[in-house]
């Protein structure tokens, strides 16, 4: 208080909870609060009076700081109703009701129950349905006969057979009309147009060897004309696929025209591209389309072979020739007789396994296929030769290899067998043969009376024709020689070789020194016994 009595100092705090000090006036000052400026503070709800399913309830609370209080509602429970109680039955023609009670207060509610479904009577026809009209239905319900009408659909119409009222050409369409058994009711359609009758396609425009021609066929009932372009033979154009594709890309890799590995037997727009810059080149229209014509200007026009590397048994030869008009260098890769690779099929892989199985390797049945078991079977004779056999591919060596050994294995009556008459003579061919090397023709007659299959002509270097040492083993199945009959020998008198097999082959003289020995094998038509020809001695 102040010294004149008039004045109270007075703290408190305001709503952020800070102490606030200031002066006011006594007059001013009284003990009663205003309960509108009064923040309450509230005591829990109390329950004064609980809430029924008839009344509600009541609860209270009471400001701690003022003394003011504050009433709220509480509302009226729901009933507790017992179960429904049927007090009407419903039917067909009349509601029925209804009622449960709360199991509290007593209350009733009542509730209408609809009608019941009519349980009606199977259907009646009244007309039946035809295919111009529908028919009508009739039902009653058995309780109240309360009556109810339906429908069915028109029946389909029961057509007759279709008739043409104007036939179809090539030119116009024809009319037909089919009509109702029942109802006279007539459905008429068209004819669609019938294709024309063409003759054959007749050239009207030749083509040439750069340009397509034009052929036409005629309708011989209308005149009308259908044609259509032609390429001459051995045209490819964009789109084209195939082996075709490829050797022709391959010549345009070759002259540069085309990159390296592009020949993947697509004709796309790279290779229409270099076809074009071709064809621009030689003074040709460059249209892209690999005519004859500019197909045999990309082909190479090669010299004779040239020896570079020269084969053994064991090892590939090497050999080269080049284009006369462009220079291109094509090499090639060749062996001194045939190579099977796996999947070959044919005579000559049968014999292999023919010798395999007579040595006791297990080549299994000698269906001419060249599969894994052939495969093993040679693996076992190089190993009892101390040998190593890759596999996937039988080489001349390979073939030596099975021979020596089989021969090794016959007895000596087998060998003198001589049903097969070999002839061998020097031969003057040169192309393709390296320098130095000794060429031949040989021939193979069946004197026999079964037909035989050729498979090896043999030749060996030394002093005796053992065929046990170093034996060069030359490929030339393929054909099968008769037997001896007197319509070989008259194929004979007119000068035809019919039974007759004969081809060529060279040999390296550094391979040996001394006789040059010659016999051939051939396989027997009937029980696949292997024949030995005569010997043939040449010396060197």
């Amino acid at each position: 208080v102040s010294k004149n009595g008039k004045w109270y100092k007075v703290t408190w705090k305001n709503k952020s909870g800070k102490k606030k000090t200031g002066w006011i006036q006594a007059k001013y000052l009284t003990e009663d609060l205003d309960p509108s400026l009064c923040r309450h503070d509230w005591s829990a709800w109390d329950v004064v009076r609980d809430a029924t399913c008839t009344k509600q309830g009541k609860q209270v609370r009471e400001c701690m700081k003022c003394g003011k209080e504050e009433e709220k509602v509480i509302k009226k429970k729901e009933h507790e109703w017992g179960k429904w109680k049927v007090t009407k039955e419903a039917s067909c023609t009349a509601e029925g009701e209804r009622e449960h009670t709360c199991k509290n207060c007593g209350e009733t509610e009542v509730e209408i129950v609809p009608k019941a479904a009519h349980d009606w009577d199977k259907w009646v026809v009244k007309k039946e349905a035809t295919c111009t009209a529908e028919g009508a239905l009739e039902r009653k319900c058995k309780v109240c006969g309360a009556k109810e009408k339906g429908t069915t659909k028109k029946l389909p119409h029961k057509w007759g057979k279709w008739e043409t009222t104007k036939e179809a050409t090539c030119t116009a369409e024809g009319e037909r009309k089919r009509e109702c058994k029942n109802c006279d009711e007539v459905q008429k359609e068209k004819i669609k147009k019938v294709p024309h009758t063409y003759g054959k396609w007749e050239v009207t425009t030749k083509a040439t060897s750069h340009s397509s021609g034009v052929k036409t066929k005629t309708c011989s009932v209308c005149g009308y004309k259908k044609t259509k372009d032609y390429d001459p033979k051995g045209t490819l154009r964009r789109g084209a696929r195939g082996d075709n594709v490829r050797e022709v890309q391959q010549l345009l890799v070759d002259q540069k025209y085309l990159a390296e590995g592009a020949a993947d037997g697509v004709f796309g727009r790279g290779t229409e591209t270099a076809i074009s810059k071709f064809q621009a080149d030689q003074g040709f229209t460059a249209d892209g389309i690999a005519w004859p014509q500019t197909i045999k200007k990309l082909q190479h026009v090669f010299g004779s072979w040239t020896i570079d590397t020269v084969p053994t048994r064991s090892t590939e030869g090497l050999r080269s020739r080049t284009c006369e008009t462009c220079g291109f260098r094509e090499e090639e890769r060749f062996s001194a007789g045939q190579v099977f690779t796996r999947g070959t099929r044919g005579e000559e892989i049968r014999v292999l396994q023919t010798m395999l199985d007579d040595l006791n390797l297990d080549a299994g049945t000698a269906d001419g296929i060249y599969g894994p078991r052939l495969d093993r079977a040679f693996a076992r004779l190089a190993a009892n030769a101390g040998l190593t056999f890759a596999g996937g591919q039988i080489t001349p060596f390979d073939t030596d290899l099975l021979v020596n050994a089989w021969l090794a294995a016959q007895p000596e009556s087998q060998a003198a067998e001589e049903e097969l008459i070999l002839t061998v003579v020097p031969s003057e061919k040169t192309d393709g043969i390296p320098e130095g090397w000794l060429s031949f023709d040989w021939t193979l007659e069946n004197t026999g009376a079964e037909a035989c299959s050729p498979m090896v002509v043999l030749l060996s270097f030394g002093e005796a024709p053992d065929f046990r040492g170093d034996t060069l083993t030359v490929h030339v199945g393929g054909e099968q020689l008769p037997a001896a009959s007197s319509e070989k020998e008259n194929s004979k008198k007119d000068g035809e070789d019919t039974g007759i097999l004969s081809g060529s082959f060279c040999v390296d003289p550094a391979w040996g020194e001394g006789n040059l020995n010659f016999r051939a094998l051939a396989s027997a038509g009937t029980d696949g016994a292997l024949r030995i020809s005569n010997t043939v001695v040449h010396n060197t």
